[in-house]
């Protein structure tokens, strides 16, 4: 599992690097990029499918480390697709106000979840079980402590 998604996660950022040179606009660009991220998104899905995790450990070792190597490129470029989309024509003070006030809601948004975020990225395990283990029906429970 882990050398097939290393080698499909290469395969994936060289693809994403070409598109960059292939686009002038960002919109554009932003579209290819995440139609090629579902595509590989997919082809991870199915492989995961057909070859079932030995233990659960590597099952929280696939969804905590290597799936968001993938989903994160999806939300990424889908911000960036937001964010160019919806950027209002007019002076670089009224472009800056836009992009202050993107931020400001991506701010809002960590600072809502700062628990989980700083469990992950600080490597906690005490929840894996329930965070990153699929129908694992406790993650409700387990949400409420960290808000």
């Amino acid at each position: 599992m882990i050398t097939f998604s290393r080698t499909l996660l290469c395969e994936l950022e060289e693809e994403l690097h070409a598109i960059s040179f292939d686009y002038d606009n960002p919109i554009s660009m932003s579209d290819k990029s995440i139609e090629t991220t579902v595509t590989y998104l997919q082809i991870l899905k199915n492989y995961t499918l057909d070859n079932e995790f030995q233990t659960k450990e590597d099952e929280i070792h696939f969804f905590k480390n290597i799936k968001p190597k993938f989903s994160s490129k999806l939300i990424y470029f889908n911000k960036v697709r937001k964010l160019e989309s919806y950027k209002p024509l007019g002076s670089k003070r009224i472009q800056r106000d836009y992009l202050e006030n993107e931020l400001n809601k991506l701010n809002i948004y960590f600072g809502e979840n700062t628990e989980f975020y700083n469990y992950y990225r600080l490597g906690g395990n005490s929840f894996d079980n329930k965070f990153f283990i699929r129908n694992s029906f406790e993650i409700d429970i387990i949400s409420q402590i960290y808000k």
